[in-house]
Order: structure tokens, then C-alpha cells, then sequence
């Protein structure tokens, strides 16, 4: 047998809101970030410095071009194909870099 001083009430919960379904491509917010399409090697915009906003799965990217160890020249802009890689030919190195983590994360 049980005795009722021992059963404690059960606290009533909240109902359950229920949201729309969005898709994971919804869900990402917009990301500023630099763009030029020529930066010098001391990392100053050649042409008019301006901002994008990623759209969707973009990313920031920079690509940065070296001619042996020293840097060249670079780009910057959003991108939707944005692959982190090293290119090697001959005494060129192009290298890739992609962010999403923070505005203006592409900096030169």
C-alpha cells in the first residue's frame, strides 16, 4: 500500500512550441566581408576597396599570390566555391584561405 505523504505532485510543463521547418541554408546569417580584386603586397587595395555579403553557403575567402617567399599580390571577396588549398608552380605559391567565423575575417 502507498501512503500519500510520500507522492509528490508532478510539475506541469509548457506546451511545446512548434516553429516552421527551415532549411540549414536558412539558418546561416549574412557575413560581411572585404573585397578587392587586386591587393598590393604591403595589403592595400589597388582598386576600390568595397564589402560583400555572403548569400546562403558563401564564404569569405583570400587568396594570396608569392613569388618565392615574398608575397605578390592578393584578392578578396564571397564566394560559394571556396576549397582552403596551396597551389605550387614553379616559384609561385597560390594559397586559399576561407572564413566564416566573424565579419571582415579575410582580411589581407
Amino acid at each position: 500500500y502507498f501512503r500519500s505523504s510520500l507522492l509528490l505532485p508532478i510539475p506541469l510543463l509548457p506546451p511545446v512550441l512548434s516553429l516552421p521547418y527551415l532549411p540549414p541554408s536558412a539558418l546561416l546569417l549574412a557575413l560581411e566581408c572585404f573585397q578587392c580584386h587586386r591587393v598590393n603586397a604591403s595589403g592595400v587595395c589597388e582598386n576600390r576597396e568595397s564589402f560583400c555579403q555572403t548569400q546562403g553557403s558563401q564564404q569569405c575567402f583570400l587568396r594570396k599570390v608569392y613569388e618565392g617567399d615574398t608575397i605578390s599580390y592578393g584578392y578578396q571577396g564571397c564566394s560559394s566555391l571556396c576549397v582552403p588549398m596551396k597551389l605550387f608552380k614553379f616559384s609561385v605559391t597560390v594559397e586559399f584561405r576561407c572564413c566564416h567565423d566573424s565579419p571582415l575575417c579575410n582580411k589581407f
